[in-house]
């Protein structure tokens, strides 16, 4: 379950903070919980993904004034693309996601 966090808290834990847009990378991302979310006046911001070695993916309408490093859509989109074609819930179409989502993770650490 998440919790609802502070932008600054997050960025207090992590060492390096990605962000992408509202439900830019669902396909990816929907094997994963996130584990907070921040909220703004109008309601909520955006949700936050643990991707270890303190790495956060923030992803949502609001992950302005995070000191996140956007990611370009196009890496977003084909990753994305990519998760979307793996089709089911099977443990192996979820252990096929995760590596992509590994894939994924070492381009934009680089």
């Amino acid at each position: 379950m998440k919790k609802q966090t502070t932008k600054k808290e997050i960025r207090n834990r992590f060492n390096k903070i990605f962000a992408v847009g509202y439900c830019s990378a669902w396909y990816l991302l929907r094997d994963f919980a996130p584990f907070a979310y921040s909220a703004r006046a109008e309601g909520w911001a955006c949700d936050y993904y643990y991707l270890g070695d303190g790495i956060c993916l923030a992803t949502g309408y609001d992950c302005d004034r995070l000191g996140a490093e956007y990611i370009k859509s196009d890496l977003v989109r084909e990753y994305n693309e990519k998760a979307r074609q793996i089709e089911g819930f099977t443990d192996e179409a979820k252990e096929k996601r995760a590596e992509l989502l590994g894939e994924f993770i070492e381009k934009i650490t680089k």
